[in-house]
């Protein structure tokens, strides 16, 4: 389970670090404040460690709040995706 674990947080670390980089290359951040408005972590995290580190909380900030708002809003979409996925994979009785 350690194992597991430690591999998927190394795979959304380089998923991050490739987000920000795409960032970087498209929007002209710095690429520390790019990849802390792309990590998947807690608001609060990311910005203290932004702003400890002399970053655009700001940026940081917009950038989370805009993650939980797509979520918020297509949460109910994504289940109903699933449950349909889920009846086709394993049929209606699942």
């Amino acid at each position: 389970m350690v194992g597991a674990a430690l591999l998927i947080t190394l795979y959304l670390i380089l998923a991050a670090a490739l987000g920000g980089l795409v960032l970087t290359w498209t929007t002209g951040l710095p690429f520390a404040t790019a990849f802390l408005a792309v990590a998947p972590a807690g608001i609060t995290e990311m910005v203290i460690t932004a702003t400890v580190l002399h970053l655009d909380a700001t940026v940081v900030t917009a950038f989370h709040v805009m993650r939980i708002a797509v979520i918020a809003a297509t949460i109910l979409l994504t289940f109903s995706l699933y449950q349909r996925l889920s009846r086709w994979a394993h049929g209606p009785g699942t």
